[in-house]
């Protein structure tokens, strides 16, 4: 394309589409409640692997480490120091000519499979392609006429040239660390599939107080964080100690964080051994650290408020955490925890796909057909079949019906999985669709594309502006608030490419 091309997200332009029960701050639902039991329990859990580990009971042996093969094989990997990448060459290349095929299937080769998997953005690809590493059969369903869900591009022709504009994120972490413990980079280590990237060290800000970077690598480094919050904080002396005594506090947690990395989460008693296995060498040497486990799965500002006071530092971690979409009160703190400890090692950095977000896309597309699964593109689901009180598969917008024999996977939101369940006579259905009634939606989000013929201005520090640009017109409302007027915008992201 002539010059390049900005992707703006203007968050919160229209008043929340579906009106939901309200929700207090710092109130758990039903599944962060029981997220947080769990995590009261694990300790519990490391006696399972020693159990599953013993020669006298050779089934619980083998069963766990089929599933956990990956997360076990990349805690060996830290230890002994190895890398995860094939030795002696390197792991990038390019993502081939997927993005590029003209059409996708549009029919399922069989009424029959192990597994459906509903949706095929990045989560329902990561799900569809592990079940089929693992030996299983399965397909994956995708309503639109591409797959990617949020991760995909569209091209416009127009008198000045020809535009591909980005749908998909905006801001990615790259893959570089091998040792990293990035949920992206560990499911593309475990389907043996990667993508080609284009790396960049910062995002640039501009808020009230003017334009500054958050850079990311080691905090000390010469534009780090610590000289940003030199720069910008009323109180520099302040914002400093009150950073250091949040990293100080988030020390155990992000031991923790390390051994049981978010890959190995779930929300069923499976947790207990998934998680168990990985932490079990940290409560063998530092078994208070079972206390820190709740911070794993609490909002965030229940750890970040009681330590952090000075202005412009709080607003730095409510702009940090808003990339999970929540300020610091509604982020998880395992998602900040891994930030604040991923972003500031020596080489971390963030990154641009080569081909774009459908790149990623095709990297999981690969994993799975070449695994034997099957990706239909075009097929709409209609309902989510329910037979006395069991889930037995899909019947599509057409008529057509697909059976499961072991799982249906919905990797679609919580409220459109709500309108597929249709047997209101279930008492599971009732009960689960009730607890999803608790989950607060999400604002409007309208995007905007501009294409820009001609160079980029520099920045206000004469550098090159990074491909991330963060825009907040008003610190006073909350960065998530969805009551704002109409044409109104809070906070807007550009991507320039």
């Amino acid at each position: 394309a002539p010059g390049c091309y900005a992707h703006i997200h203007a968050i919160s332009f229209f008043p929340e589409p579906r009106p939901r029960a309200k929700r207090r701050p710092g109130i758990l639902s039903a599944t962060d409640r029981r997220m947080r039991w769990l995590s009261l329990c694990l300790p519990a859990a490391l006696l399972l692997p020693l159990l599953a580990w013993t020669p006298s009971s050779p089934r619980l042996a083998t069963a766990p480490r089929r599933h956990l093969h990956g997360v076990r094989q990349r805690l060996g990997q830290w230890s002994s120091g190895a890398a995860a990448g094939p030795a002696g060459g390197s792991r990038r290349r390019r993502a081939g000519s997927l993005a590029a095929r003209a059409q996708y299937a549009t029919t399922a080769k069989s009424d029959e499979y192990d597994c459906i998997v509903i949706g095929s953005g990045v989560g329902g690809l990561s799900c569809g392609s592990v079940l089929a590493k693992e030996g299983k059969k399965v397909v994956v369903l995708e309503a639109h006429d591409r797959p990617g869900g949020c991760c995909h591009s569209f091209r416009r022709r127009t008198a000045e040239g020809t535009w591909d504009f980005e749908v998909g994120p905006s801001v990615l972490q790259s893959l570089g660390d091998e040792k990293s413990v990035n949920p992206l980079r560990m499911v593309l280590d475990e389907v043996g599939e990667t993508f080609e990237e284009k790396t960049y060290t910062g995002c640039g800000m501009w808020t009230e107080e003017g334009y500054w970077r958050y850079q990311l690598g080691p905090e000390e480094a010469q534009g780090g964080v610590k000289e940003m919050l030199m720069k910008m904080s009323s109180n520099p002396a302040r914002a400093i100690k009150e950073y250091d005594n949040l990293k100080e506090e988030l020390k155990m947690v992000s031991l923790l964080h390390d051994a049981c990395p978010l890959t190995s989460l779930r929300q069923d008693w499976g947790a207990l051994i998934t998680t168990g296995i990985g932490m079990m060498p940290l409560m063998i040497t530092r078994p208070w650290a079972v206390r820190e486990l709740p911070k794993i799965l609490d909002s965030f500002h229940r750890i970040s408020d009681p330590i952090v006071g000075e202005q412009h530092l709080k607003r730095f971690i409510d702009v940090l955490s808003f990339f999970s979409g929540f300020p610091a009160n509604g982020t998880i703190g395992a998602a900040m925890i891994y930030c604040l400890q991923e972003f500031h090692k020596p080489d971390a950095s963030l990154a641009i796909p080569v081909g774009g977000s459908p790149a990623i896309v095709d990297a999981f597309i690969r994993a799975l057909e070449k695994k034997g699964g099957e990706l239909v593109t075009k097929a709409k689901v209609d309902e989510i079949m329910v037979e006395n009180g069991k889930i037995v598969g899909v019947r599509l917008q057409n008529g057509k019906e697909i059976r499961a024999k072991e799982a249906v996977v919905s990797a679609t939101t919580v409220w459109d999985t709500v309108k597929l369940l249709k047997d209101e006579a279930s008492p599971e259905v009732r009960k689960w669709k009730s607890q999803m009634d608790e989950t607060p939606a999400q604002g409007t989000i309208a995007h905007l594309f501009l294409g820009i013929d001609g160079d980029l201005p520099l920045s206000p520090e004469g550098k090159q502006l990074d491909p991330a640009q963060l825009f907040v017109k008003d610190w006073n409302r909350p960065l998530s608030d969805p009551q704002v007027n109409q044409h109104e915008y809070l906070c807007v992201c550009v991507c320039v490419c």
